[in-house]
């Protein structure tokens, strides 16, 4: 028997493939802030669990391109992060369908200041920034990724990086597995975390 949490994404994915979007005329998604200059790129391995807890499957890599030049701070703090796999075990632990996920709770890290580039920059599909304390310079060490375009947090949050063209799938996989409202369908796990490439 097929798990139920399988067959949700499952039944999501083939609707998914019988709706003509314009990305089936166009192709894919254009990059979030595609003037930035990429210096960095790492990435996340996921699990989704089943929704008892007791079983989990891959859901694949979400690659990460990072924006150093314009945001060495938070890019610096972000990198060190992955490095040391400090997002390991963690949950995409807020999944909002239609509009962002976020992940790193109870990961630590000092508040830093604000890259004032990286508030320039704009929310879209697969726009990579870090969280804070609802005030300038109060960054920290959780992340949230936005899967819409979302312009009430443009300026309020330093955008670091965005979602690589070829993980935008993934991303969107994650965002299935919460609803509009917030409500968790399955925990969504990173399994670790690696660089890429450094600068």
């Amino acid at each position: 028997m097929i798990p139920h949490h399988q067959i949700l994404i499952f039944c999501a994915a083939t609707t998914d493939a019988l709706r003509l979007t314009p990305t089936a005329f166009f192709g894919g998604p254009k990059p979030t802030n595609p003037t930035q200059q990429v210096t960095d790129k790492a990435r996340m391995r996921l699990r989704v669990k089943s929704p008892d807890g007791k079983a989990s499957y891959p859901l694949g890599d979400l690659d990460l391109e990072l924006f150093g030049e314009a945001c060495p701070t938070a890019v610096g703090v972000f990198k060190a992060l992955v490095q040391d796999n400090k997002y390991a075990s963690t949950t995409f632990h807020r999944i909002i369908r239609g509009f962002m996920v976020q992940a790193g709770e109870g990961v630590t890290t000092d508040e830093y200041d604000d890259d004032p580039m990286g508030l320039t920059l704009r929310f879209g599909l697969g726009a990579l920034a870090m969280s804070n304390a609802g005030e300038p310079n109060s960054s920290n060490a959780q992340f949230f990724i936005s899967t819409a375009r979302a312009d009430e947090l443009d300026g309020n949050y330093v955008i670091i990086g965005r979602v690589a063209p070829d993980s935008i799938n993934v991303l969107k996989q994650v965002e299935k597995c919460g609803s509009t409202d917030g409500d968790l369908y399955n925990d969504v796990v990173i399994v670790a975390s690696q660089l890429l490439t450094s600068s």
